[in-house]
């Protein structure tokens, strides 16, 4: 399953950037449900999802033409497996095998345990494309979090044993993360005012 992630997700690059909507794209079915691409354009931006009885399926990427910022994303049933990013051709990050868990991690500040449902292993890259660091990153699959954990993980923390690498590829640090820095879970957040969470 991986290895077909990864080949998908090696996308032309110049082709995504110039894509633009036409008549096949932003389609509902025939009980309202979007099905097939949808693009959008604002500006500079690019983005395209694929859907599929109402759910994000399949390959999609967002880029900015100008920045010649490129992320590829996708999505298996509304749930997504891997992302890669790039700018200007270049891989600088990548995430991949996004799964649904039950684990709770103490509080760095209060020790209080804060559920976390969703994980994935991470990598970031240099711009000469040897490897920065990787390890695991936790999040939720909370759908009002859904764009933030998407984008870089907006919400999210690291977990358990990270590595870091200086520009040749040598492993210079290890962490290990035990605690996170979130007080409570996003949909516990909206009970508390932002005194009482920060």
């Amino acid at each position: 399953m991986k290895r077909f992630i990864l080949f998908i997700l090696l996308i032309p690059i110049y082709a995504v950037l110039f894509a633009q909507p036409s008549a096949p794209y932003n389609k509902y079915d025939s009980e309202g449900r979007r099905t097939g691409p949808w693009m959008w354009t604002d500006g500079d931006f690019v983005e395209c999802v694929v859907y599929k009885e109402g759910n994000k399926d399949g390959l999609g990427f967002r880029a900015n033409k100008v920045a010649k910022e490129l992320e590829t994303f996708f999505y298996d049933n509304g749930l997504l497996r891997a992302t890669r990013l790039y700018i200007n051709a270049v891989l600088i990050g990548q995430t991949f095998d996004y799964e649904d868990v039950e684990r709770f991690v103490p509080c760095k500040e209060t020790g209080a345990m804060v559920k976390f449902d969703r994980q994935c292993y991470s990598q970031e890259f240099y711009p000469n494309g040897m490897i920065k660091d990787e390890g695991l990153w936790i999040g939720w699959k909370n759908d009002s979090y859904d764009d933030l954990f998407t984008e870089g993980f907006g919400e999210g923390d690291f977990f358990g044993e990270w590595h870091y690498y200086d520009e040749e590829g040598n492993l210079t640090e290890t962490k290990v993360y035990e605690t996170t820095i979130y007080h409570r879970t996003p949909s516990e957040a909206a009970l508390f005012t932002d005194e009482e969470m920060m």
